[in-house]
């Protein structure tokens, strides 16, 4: 058995995508504390705007010699949030707090929890949650006994390894992503933060049928394993290319690739419809290749991944009576925790899923424009926070709200899990600001638990 080589390497589409006109602003404090450990969250409400800007400056004066957290009436819709370290830094951040405030409106904003893909791995991700929150690590270690009861692999040994040879195997990358994603639904789950829509981009729509409900823990990563397994021993690496076009442009790029010599007959698979400005390819080698060639001499910038096992496309044909074995093995039920969105489907909402469900996702496209116009044109979604170790999904979001819906303004959220850069504790803690002040509600007696 080979490994799939371009499993480890973190492509990162959202730098690929152009800035949008997007800007998530940070919890206050945030940039004071951004490098530190011991970060903790401080909350405020009040009745009025008024009345919290006395608040908070009552605080700024004596923050620690009143309760740990403002646990103040949760019918209050005023609110703010502050990030600390210590009495000093959060007494900075009361007083360069905002002095007016605007009510939360009711009733509190639509959430979609999108699951990030495959790509985003990177050595010790989740470490520092697993190490600081009972409950990820409880949900992290029952994802890794169920992993190592099918494989004998130990996620939670990969988490704490020094070597990061794991990153280009998948059989251990993508039990190890989604073990983590999990366990971070089930963290924000503890702290109230629960989703009203679920979707996942390809590899992703594992965990998200997981965390809405539609298959268990123990069928998705029976799924992951077996798929992998398959796909690495009977299907001959190939190549994928990330494109700056849409799939109008596609055509034509292949009508000039027909073109060349000895291309009469080829052909590629759209994979993935990212985004207006973003669309990835997979094929033969050689197709591949010349397509990006083309490509590039037009001035779209590309990508190429070489080599790759050919997800999301007619190559992976062979496999499928097997993995059909499988899928039909699983227990699908109606999902119970935000409703899912399905990028195989056409963009649809999907009640439950059946066995050709996963079917269609290995040899189909993952048309993640199709679910994102669902979720903001017919359900009013505005607020997006994605589910993973690193946040590449969002900007895509972002490029579709820009360039297909500009009459939808922008008056959305976005909000990141773990950053590949960043403090673990630092930046759930900013989201979780960020998403109290947003007007989502929040179990503050769990979280105080984290802030000794």
């Amino acid at each position: 058995m080979t490994a799939d080589s371009s499993a480890g390497k973190v492509f990162d589409y959202a730098e690929f995508l152009p800035k949008t006109r997007f800007i998530d602003a940070n919890t206050v404090g945030y940039e004071s504390v951004k490098n530190e450990t011991k970060v903790k969250l401080f909350s405020l409400s009040a009745p009025s705007s008024s009345l919290l800007a006395e608040k908070i400056a009552t605080y700024s004066k004596n923050p620690l010699t009143e309760a740990a957290n403002d646990l103040s009436d949760t019918s209050n819709v005023f609110r703010h949030a502050v990030l600390y370290s210590d009495e000093n830094n959060l007494m900075d951040a009361l007083s360069t707090s905002p002095k007016t405030f605007d009510a939360i409106k009711a009733p509190p904003p639509k959430l979609c929890f999108i699951v990030t893909c495959q790509g985003t791995q990177y050595m010790g991700m989740g470490k520092n949650v697993y190490e600081w929150s009972p409950v990820f690590r409880y949900h992290f270690d029952e994802c890794d006994a169920i992993i190592k009861g099918i494989s004998g692999i130990s996620v939670k040994e990969l988490m704490h390894s020094d070597q990061d040879n794991w990153i280009e195997s998948p059989l251990e990358a993508l039990p190890y992503t989604l073990s983590l994603q999990y366990a971070l639904s089930r963290l924000y789950e503890s702290w109230g933060i629960k989703p009203d829509f679920v979707l996942g981009l390809s590899f992703g729509e594992y965990g998200a049928a997981i965390i809405s409900g539609m298959i268990s823990l123990e069928d998705g990563i029976k799924m992951i394993m077996n798929r992998a397994k398959l796909v690495i021993d009977n299907i001959e690496e190939e190549a994928f290319g990330v494109v700056e076009i849409n799939a109008s442009k596609f055509e034509t790029a292949m009508e000039q690739l027909k073109k060349e010599d000895g291309m009469e007959d080829a052909w590629l698979e759209i994979a993935g419809c990212n985004s207006p400005l973003q669309t990835c390819v997979v094929g033969h080698r050689k197709t591949v290749h010349k397509f990006v060639e083309i490509c590039k001499g037009t001035g779209v910038r590309c990508m190429l991944m070489d080599p790759y096992h050919p997800y999301h496309s007619r190559l992976c044909a062979p496999v499928i009576p097997q993995f059909e074995k499988i899928t039909s093995q699983v227990q699908y039920n109606k999902a119970t925790n935000g409703k899912f969105i399905s990028t195989v489907r056409n963009g649809r909402v999907l009640e439950t899923l059946d066995k050709d469900y996963y079917l269609e996702h290995l040899q189909g496209p993952a048309l993640f424009m199709n679910a994102i116009a669902t979720v903001v044109k017919d359900e009013g979604v505005t607020h997006f926070l994605e589910v993973g170790p690193h946040p590449i999904n969002i900007q895509m979001v972002k490029d579709i709200l820009q360039n297909e819906y500009p009459e939808l303004g922008t008056n959305f959220e976005f909000y990141s899990s773990l950053l590949r850069k960043g403090r673990d504790r630092t930046t759930l803690l900013n989201t979780l600001g960020r998403l109290y002040t947003a007007g989502c509600g929040v179990n503050w007696d769990n979280i105080n638990k984290l802030m000794d």
